[in-house]
């Protein structure tokens, strides 16, 4: 990579047990930064904000590459204080949630696109399936093989963030994908953007992988699986990740609150 000590930074990451996704992510932050500033200052970091911005980077971008940089400050003991730079505010969006009616539509589509292409309808479909039943992350899910699955258990073997492993139940409805050779050996030849283009191409412009995990995420709380199941499943590491999921959309808030409000007339 072509940040200044580079090699030291990934190799105290490896050394913590960090990913290689997350030492990736860490390292194209790093890039795109010292790409437009040889330095690490109020007045440089907020020089990046500002080019970035320009440039039309998302507000959550922009946070997560100066959170890449204080940790890379951090790991290799470099002083930086930046409080005084305003960090670019996010826009409060709601998840799009997908659900199983726009889930079956989707399928649908799928179904009936005749567009030429060496994924056949059948494999699109099972990818879906897999993301909307498990809730696994498309990274999860790209890893898996056919030997994740077991038998005894029904249930499959996913490797995570910082390459923890978690087991998650499988439901009957989609044991038959692993016992399918030739879809395990296609799905090692599928990317996270071809995932993402038939997302939005199939399912709607607002979707996208991890709208499978939260529809999934959704579904199985509201028919009653209770914080410590959610947080095993998803693979969270923390109550506080997983309590985010945990929510009422605003006219159920309304409803309850106005009832709890609701004076006594007897």
């Amino acid at each position: 990579m072509s940040f200044p000590r580079s090699a030291q930074f990934i190799q105290v990451l490896k050394g913590l047990g960090r990913s290689k996704a997350t030492i990736s992510a860490y390292s194209r932050d790093l890039t795109l930064f010292f790409s437009l500033s040889d330095s690490i200052s109020d007045s440089s970091v907020q020089g990046v904000i500002v080019s970035l911005t320009g440039r039309g980077y998302k507000a959550s971008s922009i946070r997560r590459l100066l959170s890449s940089l204080r940790t890379y400050c951090s790991v290799l003991g470099i002083e930086m204080n930046l409080s005084s730079v305003p960090k670019p505010k996010l826009k409060i969006e709601e998840a799009f949630d997908v659900s199983d009616d726009v889930f079956s539509n989707g399928i649908i589509n799928i179904i009936e696109d005749e567009s030429a292409g060496k994924y056949t309808p059948e494999f699109k479909s099972m990818v879906f399936e897999l993301l909307y039943k498990t809730g696994v992350r498309v990274s999860e899910l790209l890893s898996l093989t056919k030997d994740s699955f077991t038998k005894e258990t029904k249930s499959v073997l996913v490797t995570g963030k910082g390459d923890k492993q978690r087991r998650i139940p499988v439901h009957p409805s989609i044991a038959h994908i692993f016992q399918d050779d030739v879809f395990f050996s296609m799905l090692g030849m599928v990317s996270y953007n071809t995932v993402l283009y038939w997302a939005k191409k199939y399912f709607g412009d607002k979707c996208t992988p991890h709208s499978f995990r939260h529809g999934f995420t959704t579904k199985i709380i509201k028919n009653g699986a209770n914080q410590y199941s959610v947080k095993s499943v998803l693979g969270h590491e923390s109550y506080t990740t997983t309590l985010r999921y945990f929510h009422m959309d605003f006219n159920e808030v309304q409803k309850e609150v106005l009832a709890a409000l609701k004076e006594d007339k007897e």
